[in-house]
């Protein structure tokens, strides 16, 4: 046997505990081959091997976003308007932005803007429902915050939707009101996913995307994050149509990032009834555990806490489900011999939902279950030391620190338990790597910057106690992100036997300070043994 591709002439970070680092790899087919010294891999070299010289490069694991939210949003960079801080700073700029959309979209037609973040507006608030009429009366319209745990809604969508100053609030969630008593337009959590196909938990008032615009969608975000060095994700939130996509895109051959779906809980009784369950699918795409929800966004302010926020005291946040409904869930997914991954940022949150975990483990044991914490911001040493009893690994943000930092002093002394990775591996608790994209960028370098450094942009460095090393960090993102999907014996690390999918960086992290790790760049993208981006 040949091999169809070698690298040679570079510095390999396998993330494999077996050999830390090698200097030259194989591939056959879409599997490495061998992994070592270059005198180990020459008697592969054959006349149609591809022979990749490093120049001396560093190469590690194709890098895992292990909760992102990408098949989802991939239709929203094409289909929908960028209100994001890159595009606009104010409410007049979104306005102008929104406007220009409405000119080419025929009257009565949706016009859905996404990633606005009021905390970087020049007016540092949300947009209300009066300005956002200045766009357009003609369509309905829904502009989406980062957080995407509440955004706004102009008069037409209120008026669609039969809703007015009298309406009560949803279970879980808010709609704002005016100083006269009015619906200003932004709503939060319930108030908020009732808009959208995927979330809603009746019919949704914006309609889905066509199968063809998914797919579309998907392709285009694949290729931007090959850009990025990324060839694995966890999609929180799929759904049926998720995988749908995924299955058209691959047919194509355009599905160039594998795909970890973590189906949202309004599907559970779609896959029960078809027998699907966690592990479905291929090496490409696959069914991986169902998402459910206890709380909101820690940007938000909507996580829910044991104790107030320091700037409103008589306020924790907003729960989604009460601790009755969270355990019903649980046991209703466990018992169906599903995988679960739930959303909890607060450390009230958390805590219910370890209640309901060990709750359902105790009707029902299983080994090696791997149920899972997103974010699991707010975190006790009592709620780590649960964690490592019961087997659940967590999901924690990984560069909230270098994009977010801004929004943090609200939370005081808790900054040094959040964002906790080296109180989770010190514990020997299961985590991967993981931006929640698109809320913050899905850059996976800026995420190994900001677990490295800690460090915000004004220079404060926040909860230095949470800092890895840079060997940990990418492990994280690589090997521990697989270990969440039950892949880590196919994929996470540079080893003999596993799939092919690796990175060339045009600078080696380990010799750059620090703070500059998230300005490095991609010199070529691997994925399953073919090369799905190089630079110019």
């Amino acid at each position: 046997m040949k091999a169809d591709l070698v690298a040679f002439n570079a510095k390999i970070f396998t993330a494999s505990g077996k050999r830390g680092w090698a200097d030259a790899l194989a591939v056959w087919r879409n599997r490495f081959v061998a992994v070592g010294e270059r005198a180990e891999i020459e008697p592969l070299i054959g006349p149609g091997t591809e022979k990749l010289d490093a120049g001396g490069k560093v190469i590690i694991p194709g890098l895992n976003d292990g909760h992102c939210h990408m098949a989802s949003m991939g239709a929203e960079h094409a289909l929908q308007v960028d209100c994001t801080p890159e595009k606009c700073r104010s409410i007049d700029q979104i306005v102008a932005a929104l406007g220009e959309a409405a000119a080419d979209i025929p009257p009565g037609e949706w016009i859905v803007g996404f990633g606005y973040d009021e905390t970087k507006l020049e007016e540092k608030r949300h947009p209300t429902r009066w300005e956002l009429d200045r766009a357009t009366d003609r369509h309905p319209l829904i502009i989406k915050s980062f957080t995407y745990h509440f955004g706004v809604v102009n008069s037409k969508a209120l008026e669609i939707a039969g809703l007015d100053r009298s309406t009560p609030d949803p279970s879980g969630g808010v709609f704002e009101h005016s100083e006269e008593g009015d619906l200003n337009g932004v709503c939060y959590e319930e108030a908020f996913f009732m808009w959208l196909p995927g979330f809603s938990k009746g019919e949704p008032l914006i309609p889905a995307y066509s199968e063809q615009q998914k797919a579309e969608g998907l392709a285009l975000i694949c290729r931007e994050f090959n850009r990025m060095g990324i060839t694995s994700v966890g999609d929180a939130s799929s759904d049926i149509h998720t995988l749908q996509a995924c299955q058209n895109t691959d047919r194509r051959g355009a599905l160039t990032v594998r795909i970890n779906m973590m189906i949202h809980e309004r599907n559970f009784p779609l896959l029960r009834d078809a027998g699907i369950r966690t592990g479905f699918g291929n090496e490409r795409y696959r069914v991986g555990s169902i998402k459910s929800f206890a709380d909101g966004a820690c940007a938000g302010r909507t996580a829910w806490l044991t104790t107030p926020y320091g700037d409103k005291p008589d306020y924790r946040g907003i729960p989604v489900k009460t601790p009755e409904e969270m355990e019903a869930a649980v046991e209703q997914y466990h018992s169906a011999g599903f995988q679960i991954s739930v959303h909890a940022n607060g450390d009230a949150a958390i805590i219910m939902v370890l209640d309901a975990y060990e709750k359902a483990l105790k009707a029902h044991p299983r080994d090696d279950h791997r149920h899972r914490i997103e974010h699991c911001t707010f975190v006790t040493e009592e709620i780590l030391q649960r964690m490592k009893r019961l087997g659940v690994a967590a999901a924690p943000f990984a560069n909230y620190v270098v994009t977010q930092g801004d929004k943090l002093d609200v939370y005081g002394e808790w900054i040094h338990t959040m964002f906790a990775h080296r109180s989770f591996l010190d514990h020997g608790i299961h985590i991967g790597g993981s931006t929640d994209f698109p809320v913050v960028t899905a850059n996976p370098l800026v995420s190994l910057q900001s677990m490295v450094s800690r460090r915000y942009g004004d220079g404060r460095v926040l909860g230095p106690e949470q800092k890895v090393s840079l060997e940990e960090a990418i492990t994280i993102y690589t090997l521990g992100s697989a270990y969440l999907s039950f892949e880590e014996q196919e994929k996470g690390s540079i080893e003999a036997g596993k799939l092919a999918d690796f990175v060339v960086l045009d600078r080696d992290p380990f010799s750059v300070p620090p703070e500059e790790i998230g300005s490095i760049g991609i010199s070529r993208t691997v994925f399953d043994g073919r090369t799905v981006y190089r630079k110019e």
